[in-house]
């Protein structure tokens, strides 16, 4: 008589291999396209709240009939709305009015009033901050 081998235990294994090897490339190719999703999303969020404003100093004057405060100007030329903050002269923070939001291209006058006052033919320097961190410096000479 010839002996029967059993070719059942192989194909078992062979199946469960198979099976196996299914659910982990299905699994993986879920996990995958759910993590791109999700970090794509996230990175466009990222990158919205940690877009920096961009303003430029368009001029700086004296306020006729003043020695202490100046007159700037400041344009907004990114695309994002800022909030003009700060304003400091020679290193020192100045009392400002009309500071506040502006929208993209947008221009904004805000006048800075110092302490003590300013001598000609001396260049000072001016730096607007806004609360997103952006700024600008730009040099004057009353």
């Amino acid at each position: 008589m010839r002996a029967v081998k059993s070719r059942k235990g192989v194909s078992t294994i062979v199946t469960a291999l198979i099976v196996a090897a299914l659910i982990v490339t299905v699994s993986c190719t879920v996990i995958y396209f759910w993590a791109k999703n999700y970090i794509d999303t996230n990175l466009a969020e990222i990158e919205k709240r940690t877009q920096l404003g961009q303003i430029v100093i368009s001029s700086i004057t004296m306020k006729p009939g003043t020695n202490n405060t100046v007159v700037i100007v400041v344009h907004n030329i990114g695309e994002k709305t800022v909030t003009l903050d700060k304003v400091y002269i020679d290193g020192i923070e100045a009392n400002i009015s009309g500071a506040g939001e502006m929208a993209p291209e947008n221009t904004k006058t805000i006048t800075a009033v110092v302490e003590g006052s300013f001598n000609s033919g001396i260049t000072y320097t001016v730096k607007v901050v806004c609360t997103d961190g952006c700024s600008d410096t730009k040099s004057f000479s009353p």
